[in-house]
């Protein structure tokens, strides 16, 4: 039997870095020699432009080879294909999306996950409500957990640009209604933290509903996007990661903040339990007074359980690299092709 290369749906790597983003761009790295990408110019990367590429141009660029997207969509014309959908929440809220966006893909997914020869997922979670949602056989989904990058690692070298005089606590992740900003910012009010910041990476995607973001505290830090070694330093640096998110297809911040030492406190939901294991406190979602009493425990750490949570952390965190997640991805296209 011999195998050719596969071909590879590149729309994302032309896309700015976010979940799906990093898998896509890690995935493409680790399997360069297996995979034969067909990619968009900028312009036509994005919003219509870039499903009309996806939908009408990228079909007449492949042949018969078979055709891995790993961005959530791919052509419908394009039968021997294996798509990556990372989870089913534009079908379960189409309420956090803009409207044309949460039409669009309440209409094409069903229609790709049947038209598909497989699915590929990154959670036992979003295989279960992409069972739900689409109507496809369980046998038609493989689960391949995410990874980690060699960058978050707390064995890394690496100095702090900048040092918060403060303590301070550290959300990572894009400014979006099912994140949940709204509960945290309400329970960092009440807390009325004196000498401690909460700094919040990320920024607002477009394709996503207003969120209002308000808050009284001059402590809390909106950086906007930062890069990865940035992003690193402040994983170090921070008392604890905090993340309220409502709902996650798998969550790579909490793993990210773990592999760099930094102990979670995060909301309860499936995809943080499946994935984090023992080693967060876990705070109901939409609870702000637990939230509160979760940001005052955390803060009063001693220096012993703040290490017996890091090393807690650590040892689940070393469980995933993109090595793995790319092995055993592989390994399902490998199934596929001839």
């Amino acid at each position: 039997m011999t195998f050719q290369e596969v071909q590879f749906n590149g729309r994302c790597l032309a896309q700015p870095l976010t979940g799906v983003q990093r898998y896509v761009v890690e995935l493409s790295r680790k399997l360069e020699n297996e995979l034969f990408t067909i990619k968009p110019v900028q312009e036509w990367a994005h919003g219509l432009r870039g499903h009309s590429w996806e939908q009408i141009y990228l079909p007449r660029l492949c042949d018969r080879r078979l055709l891995w997207s790993p961005g959530n969509t791919g052509p419908l014309v394009c039968a021997n294909q294996l798509v990556t959908i990372h989870d089913a929440s534009t079908l379960d809220h189409p309420e956090w999306f803009e409207r044309k966006f949460a039409v669009l893909y309440g209409w094409l997914l069903p229609k790709l996950a049947r038209r598909v020869r497989a699915i590929i997922t990154v959670s036992a979670f979003s295989k279960e409500r992409l069972i739900s949602r689409l109507r496809v056989p369980e046998s038609k989904i493989h689960v391949i957990p995410n990874g980690l990058s060699e960058d978050f690692q707390l064995e890394q070298e690496s100095d702090l640009d900048a040092q918060l005089s403060e303590p301070f606590f550290l959300y990572v992740g894009s400014l979006e209604p099912r994140k949940n900003l709204g509960c945290l910012l309400e329970a960092w009010d009440r807390a009325a933290f004196k000498d401690w910041r909460l700094v919040i990476v990320g920024e607002r995607a477009g394709i996503f509903e207003n969120v209002s973001l308000k808050t009284n505290s001059p402590q809390v830090i909106f950086t906007g996007r930062i890069d990865n070694q940035k992003l690193v330093n402040l994983y170090r640096a921070a008392h604890a990661f905090v993340s309220p998110s409502v709902y996650e297809g798998f969550g790579l911040p909490p793993l990210e903040a773990m592999a760099c030492g930094c102990p979670c406190v995060i909301s309860d939901i499936p995809a943080h339990r499946e994935v984090c294991g023992i080693a967060p406190t876990y705070v109901p979602a939409h609870s702000v007074g637990n939230w509160v009493d979760a940001l005052r425990e955390a803060a009063g750490w001693s220096a012993g359980e703040r290490e017996r949570r890091k090393q807690l952390g650590l040892r689940i965190a070393r469980q995933f690299s993109w090595t793995k997640t790319a092995e055993r991805t592989l390994e399902i296209l490998n199934s596929y092709r001839a």
